[in-house]
């Protein structure tokens, strides 16, 4: 039995150890022996795996591009941006990683982007979709672009972005609910259904926590400020 036919058989038998003796033989120049045929379909297969990824990944982005822009529904605006986020990075890693498929992302383009908007209008059948894919075959403006517009809060005066509540005896402060969901939260046990806010002065200014706490101390309130892992009261 020659060489080339334990590779050929080792390559059915224990595909890693069929790896691991490819590379070595590579590595010593010994091509006789190489298991060329099933190198070659493994290369192959390195290639079309790639491609899969690209499609599947594209397909998912443009479905949730289209859902963040014609779907009114705020309650999963958040998970929808954090899949686009998440397949936005992994196609740039791709791309990075083997720039030749720019162009297989091209060519695909059209038939991903419709695709995706049929999967979006057979699950929102109350959406009013485009009869088109809204988008071009961009790669730059797909993996960075906002198509949708950004939310409006519906009180769009500065003072009306804060809400006074009292959150010990006889204090209250502001809460800035925009800046909720961009900065490290702190909880603070109040009537609004234990929601997560931020204590700010009047003008915006994230208040430490610690410190409003011992402000109440040495004033005799009863604070009703909780620490980030607890929604008890403080006594």
């Amino acid at each position: 039995m020659t060489s080339n036919l334990i590779s050929k058989n080792l390559y059915d038998r224990d595909f890693n150890l069929w790896v691991l003796e490819t590379i070595n033989q590579l590595k010593k120049g010994d091509f006789k022996t190489v298991d060329i045929d099933h190198l070659v379909e493994e290369l192959e297969g390195l290639s079309r795996r790639d491609k899969r990824e690209l499609k599947s990944r594209l397909r998912v982005l443009i479905a949730h591009l289209l859902k963040r822009r014609y779907v009114s529904n705020s309650d999963y605006y958040r998970g929808w941006d954090l899949t686009i986020r998440e397949q936005r990075r992994e196609l740039e890693n791709l791309l990075q990683q083997s720039p030749s498929l720019k162009s297989y992302f091209l060519d695909i383009f059209s038939e991903v982007c419709q695709e995706a908007l049929i999967e979006c209008q057979d699950s929102y059948l109350y959406t009013q979709f485009p009869n088109e894919c809204p988008f071009t075959a961009d790669i730059d403006s797909i993996l960075s672009e906002i198509f949708w517009e950004e939310e409006i809060p519906k009180n769009s005066q500065n003072q009306d972005l804060f809400e006074e509540i009292e959150i010990a005896e006889g204090v209250t402060t502001k809460l800035n609910a925009n800046s909720a969901q961009t900065k490290a939260l702190k909880r603070i046990t109040s009537p609004i259904n234990n929601d997560e806010w931020i204590v700010v002065d009047e003008v915006g200014q994230e208040i430490d926590m610690d410190t409003v706490k011992e402000k109440f101390k040495q004033r005799g309130y009863k604070s009703k400020i909780s620490d980030p892992q607890t929604s008890t009261t403080g006594k």
